[in-house]
């Protein structure tokens, strides 16, 4: 019997025999195990870890720090608790991070930690042998991961020295004797109400002040999300994402928004350094064009608010702002700003008007509700006669009667 075409095979012996006889190539890219790295690979590793550490922090990790610094310090002192580890640290020690000998302190500390919990595991693996090894497959390269987040990135601000601060020492002091004569009380926030410039707030034990923006360009967003110019009492401002400054005083147990019973004059801050005359800003009033129905009882509906650009600027995409009720509006009043701040201006009509202000929830184009916070029902002259006050100085000796909805003389400045 003949047998062509076909070929005898043999149980293959050993590895050799099998890479031998690949005829499809299917282990041509099998390649041999690389060695696990040695202790002095790992030991130098950690070195690298605490030397990266120190250099940005100033000190060695502390068990009582953060979750990731807890991990390393504990890697970290138990390396040094190892005799064969510490004295191969030493050898390699640039800078000087390891003591000759460990203190007792040190020792007794140590012997008394017990594993209480899977970090504390993880955490005392000193060469690494845990480790997930290469998650280089991970990492993500050429997507975006804040593409559903356009503010990711900005939550967090870097405060500065403050270089005109003088500008608002007393207004902190007149905040100050307002809390503890009664014209004023502190309210938590009951939830992330967006906070605007005027307003004077409290957050991390800091009286604090808007002063206004520090940007003026809108964003890709039908909610405006400006970065806010805040001043802190201790002379340092940083300049922050309004969210993200609600949500920090709202998230701070002893954050407070700062509630003015009355009208404060604050002339310092109203004046301008400069002796000669320098367009600060605009004032404007506007009227709803075609407002939405639920607003049709309110006959003298206005906003009041400032721009540092033109009126016509601030107004050029009204139909898709909530700030304009997502409706055309037109100006009917707008008031040049000389030496004079027209964020503290803003601020001054809108607590003077405080009982007229629009209260009511509304939900725009998106679904989403909202509550107007620059909208009063008031008459346009007494507007004007609230706005001729302020510039003259004299807002403090008149208020709001809203019984009548006009302007009275208070009875202490009646002779």
């Amino acid at each position: 019997m003949e047998l062509s075409g076909m070929r005898l095979r043999h149980a293959p012996r050993s590895l050799k025999d099998i890479f031998d006889n690949d005829e499809l190539g299917l282990l041509k890219d099998v390649k041999a195990v690389q060695k696990a790295a040695t202790n002095h690979q790992l030991l130098h590793s950690l070195y690298s870890e605490i030397a990266d550490f120190f250099r940005r922090h100033g000190k060695l990790p502390d068990t009582q720090g953060a979750l990731d610094e807890k991990r390393l310090a504990r890697k970290w002192q138990a390396a040094l608790d190892n005799k064969e580890h510490r004295e191969i640290l030493l050898a390699g020690d640039e800078l000087n991070l390891i003591s000759e000998k460990p203190s007792d302190e040190t020792v007794v500390q140590q012997a008394a930690m017990q594993v209480q919990s899977l970090d504390d595991i993880f955490a005392n693996d000193t060469l690494g042998l845990l480790d997930t090894g290469n998650t280089e497959i991970f990492h993500i390269r050429h997507v975006r991961d804040n593409s559903s987040k356009p503010y990711a990135g900005e939550e967090t601000a870097q405060r500065r020295p403050c270089k005109d601060f003088w500008r608002f020492e007393a207004w902190f002091k007149q905040i100050h004797a307002a809390l503890q004569n009664g014209t004023a009380h502190m309210e938590r926030l009951k939830t992330e109400t967006f906070l605007q410039p005027g307003d004077a707030f409290l957050l991390g034990g800091v009286l604090c002040y808007i002063a206004g923006y520090a940007e003026t360009e809108a964003r890709q967003s039908p909610r405006t999300n400006l970065r806010l110019r805040v001043v802190y009492e201790n002379g340092t401002e940083t300049d922050i994402l309004t969210r993200s400054l609600a949500r920090a005083v709202y998230k701070d147990e002893n954050g407070r928004k700062i509630i003015l019973h009355e009208t404060i004059e604050f002339s310092d801050g109203l004046e301008s350094s400069s002796k000669e005359d320098l367009i600060t800003g605009y004032l404007y009033v506007l009227k709803a064009i075609s407002p939405k129905p639920e607003l049709a009882r309110f006959k003298n509906l206005y906003k009041i608010g400032f721009t540092t650009g033109t009126v016509e600027d601030r107004i050029a995409n009204a139909e898709n702002d909530i700030a304009f009720l997502e409706s055309p509006v037109r100006p009917v009043l707008s008031f040049e700003c000389r030496n004079i701040n027209p964020h503290t201006f803003e601020r001054l009509i809108h607590a003077f008007f405080a009982g007229q202000r629009l209260n009511l929830k509304l939900v725009g184009k998106d679904g989403k509700q909202y509550t107007p916070s620059e909208w009063f029902d008031v008459d346009l002259d007494v507007i004007e006669q609230a706005a001729d006050l302020i510039v003259r100085g004299e807002i403090s000796r008149y208020r709001m009667d809203n019984t009548v909805g006009k302007i009275v003389l208070k009875e202490s400045s009646i002779v």
